[in-house]
């Protein structure tokens, strides 16, 4: 019995270590991204989730996602097909891949250009869970500091 519960103790101790910084709570099928950069706005729902990779610095996402737009206070304009994506949530190479074409995010406590604004609030309620929609907030709240090249 004894033997158990220190086997138990240690997978737990385990786990904590190899635990990422990361969550994906927020975005699992059905959850809606919204983005306003400019009018109309982005918007995109969750048809599919898909964790490709984890470890305790990088986590690597594939979101299937319909797209659609809406104009100021009028009804989701929905695309016909889902498109996918590649998300890549890492600290110091936070990025977002869409049919081969790869995008770092430059999170960083000043704010994000505005034309990255709906890519960066995707990335974080991918990569943290946080839509409150402030990303030099939440930038330096993560601890990010990615220089836009």
């Amino acid at each position: 019995m004894r033997f158990i519960i220190t086997a138990a103790l240690l997978l737990s101790v385990a786990s904590v270590a190899q635990a990422s910084p990361f969550n994906h709570g927020l975005i699992q099928k059905g959850a809606i991204n919204k983005g306003c950069y400019r009018d109309p706005c982005s918007v995109g729902k969750v048809v599919s989730f898909r964790k490709l990779q984890q470890s305790k610095d990088q986590s690597m996402i594939e979101l299937k996602m319909l797209g659609g737009t809406q104009a100021d206070g009028s009804r989701i304009v929905w695309n016909r097909k889902p498109h996918s994506l590649i998300i890549t949530c890492s600290k110091t190479r936070p990025a977002i891949d869409m049919d081969g074409q790869a995008s770092i995010i430059p999170l960083n406590p000043d704010g994000v250009p505005g034309v990255m604004e709906n890519s960066a609030s995707l990335y974080l309620q991918a990569c943290h869970g946080y839509t409150q929609g402030d990303t030099a907030g939440a930038s330096a709240r993560y601890g990010y500091n990615i220089v836009a090249d």
